[in-house]
């Protein structure tokens, strides 16, 4: 629009002359004068236009975000056709825009800072680099999240083509049965607060990728999934370090993938057919439960921490399938001075903890190695056929007794004697 303004004198000038005769009046000459003076103008002026947040494409029904710093929120309708408002978020007085019948919403050029308030029309925010979804007020209609390298599924779908980092804020309260996959190539950084199960594919997530997952105690349950039918080269390596994850090639240098708080109480890992490694090094102390699934490769899981007492680093139960290799190990970390009468049974090991009910269970292990503290109890009524066994022990005086193997046994004492019996042995027998 624009404005005109004009400044204008208005003069007014009447003139009478006439006689008055008695009676009478008589009127010889009148005047009546109207003078108008233009004292400035006319000037028009054409206000700056308002900083415009996005425009509307009304043929294509295209709602293009013009600027960072912006929120934009679904009021109403679904997928193609919707009414989304867009507002300056960190301004005094906003411009806010609304626009209806919104059949997709993009970003123009490389924006930061923007917010997506539960839009469920597909979104292309192109090379935008900081991402918020906030969907604490709306629901996950398929009760499925996919992170991608490329994009995101959950609340509609939303590309990118060079996102750095992004957060989602999940549905509150916590959506039943609500899960999150990190797949295809993820490479950027997320922040994901809120309630679900969280699946991360080890090999789509690549050096860069990384899952930033607060939270208090719940049921939500992490996975790290390597695929155990997919090939692979030399294998893969996970280390658990209480609240980081760190994954890589088994050859190579790991880098972490997921920081977590108590949110995750079960962890379960599955690696791949190939040469794999894991190290379980230290867990919260409010940790329940930790299932690791081996594939068609030799694999090594490592329990405990080769210095540390294993009751101050290891709170959850372990369930070890070590899968089909045919030289799979299993080696337990114990370096407790606390005494503790430990049991070896064909498919688990109790009191390898001063909690009772915190065990570890293993099926597929073809190498079992336990590295113990000072001083030991441990009792052996008898191993699985073919399981080679070997157990280490410290300085002090302890006592081993073995009713039967069915494989080899190792057992490696420390400097003092320790009383060994072991009565029946259907294979080799050393005592170093």
């Amino acid at each position: 629009f624009e404005v005109t303004l004009t400044i204008t004198l208005t003069l007014s000038v009447y003139v009478k002359v006439g006689l008055f005769l008695g009676f009478v009046e008589v009127t010889i000459y009148e005047l009546r004068k109207d003078f108008v003076i233009v004292i400035f103008g006319p000037k028009t002026y054409i206000p700056s236009p308002f900083p415009k947040v996005e425009k509307f494409n009304a043929s294509t029904r295209v709602m293009t975000i013009l600027r960072g710093s912006v929120s934009c929120e679904s009021k109403e309708g679904t997928v193609a056709d919707e009414t989304i408002q867009c507002w300056e978020r960190e301004e005094d007085r906003p411009v806010i825009m609304t626009e209806l019948n919104v059949a997709r919403l993009e970003a123009t050029g490389s924006l930061n800072g923007i917010h997506l308030n539960c839009i469920f029309s597909e979104s292309d925010m192109k090379g935008s680099n900081d991402i918020t979804f906030n969907w604490s007020s709306c629901k996950v209609q398929s009760n499925k999240i996919v992170i991608g390298g490329k994009s995101l599924v959950g609340v509609g779908i939303t590309k990118y083509s060079n996102l750095r980092q992004a957060s989602i804020n999940l549905p509150t309260p916590p959506q039943d049965f609500l899960s999150t996959t990190v797949d295809n190539a993820c490479t950027s950084v997320w922040t994901l607060t809120g309630s679900t199960d969280l699946t991360i594919k080890g090999r789509e997530a690549k050096r860069g990728c990384f899952i930033n997952a607060p939270g208090d105690i719940s049921d939500a349950v992490l996975t790290i999934d390597f695929d155990l039918e997919k090939s692979c080269g030399s294998g893969f390596e996970v280390v658990v370090n209480e609240d980081e994850i760190s994954i890589g090639s088994r050859n190579s240098m790991t880098y972490p993938v997921v920081v977590f708080g108590r949110k995750f109480r079960d962890i379960v890992i599955i690696m791949s057919p190939c040469d794999d490694l894991v190290k379980i090094r230290k867990t919260y102390d409010d940790a329940a439960y930790i299932e690791i699934i081996g594939g068609g490769g030799n694999d090594r899981i490592e329990i405990g921490d080769e210095l540390s007492p294993y009751e101050s680093r290891i709170w959850a139960s372990m369930n070890v399938n070590a899968g089909e290799g045919i030289s799979d190990e299993l080696i337990i970390y114990d370096r407790t001075t606390a005494t503790k009468n430990k049991v070896v049974f064909p498919t688990s090991v109790e009191g390898i903890h001063l909690i009772e009910n915190i065990t570890v269970d293993y099926s597929g292990v073809e190498f079992l190695e336990l590295n113990l503290g000072t001083p030991v109890n441990v009792f052996v009524p008898s191993t699985n056929a073919g399981l080679e066994l070997t157990l280490k022990y410290g300085d002090s005086p302890s006592v081993i007794n073995v009713t039967s193997t069915n494989g080899p046994i190792n057992i490696e004492k420390g400097n003092e004697d320790a009383s060994i019996t072991i009565t029946k042995a259907n294979g080799p027998v050393n005592v170093d």
